[in-house]
């Protein structure tokens, strides 16, 4: 386990983590399947207690925030990637969000990126914001699918 943080001090302050773990056990296996969260790390967006109507202007994120993660699963000997995700990007008034997969040899990099901007939004559109949240939450809930095959 390794586990490092770098301050970046730019006009955009920033904090790096670059945290490398060794799991045994990690994800459901199912017969010869392995399914594999996609984003382990990171923090899971909630939705909002209020999920209808409002009855004025709200901030979506008290403060503009973004989050990048990049995951790298080392895959285990024996195993093929069987179903992973396409890749995925929404860009509304409240932020953008995108999530990729891809397999570079017996890697799988896993990308996620959010931006929540700050700015007062009009009650009118809330339920949007409200379907923005959750369509994060559901695109963090997806799963990789690894397959053991036996080779000759």
């Amino acid at each position: 386990t390794k586990l490092e943080f770098t301050r970046r001090r730019e006009r955009i302050p920033a904090v790096v983590q670059n945290i490398e773990l060794k799991l045994l056990g990690f994800g459901a296996a199912n017969g010869k399947r392995l399914f594999i969260p996609l984003s382990p790390l990171t923090n899971k967006v909630e939705l909002p207690s209020l999920t209808t109507g409002r009855n004025t202007a709200f901030q979506a994120h008290s403060r503009g925030v973004t989050e990048e993660d990049v995951v790298v699963y080392n895959l285990p000997a024996g195993y093929d990637v069987e179903t992973t995700i396409q890749p995925y990007s929404q860009i509304t008034p409240f932020g953008k969000f995108e999530l990729s997969a891809r397999q570079e040899g017996g890697k799988l990099l896993v990308t996620r990126k959010l931006v929540l901007n700050s700015s007062i939004q009009p009650k009118e559109a809330y339920p949007d914001y409200i379907n923005f949240i959750k369509a994060i939450a559901k695109a963090d809930k997806n799963k990789i699918v690894l397959k053991y095959v036996e080779r000759p």
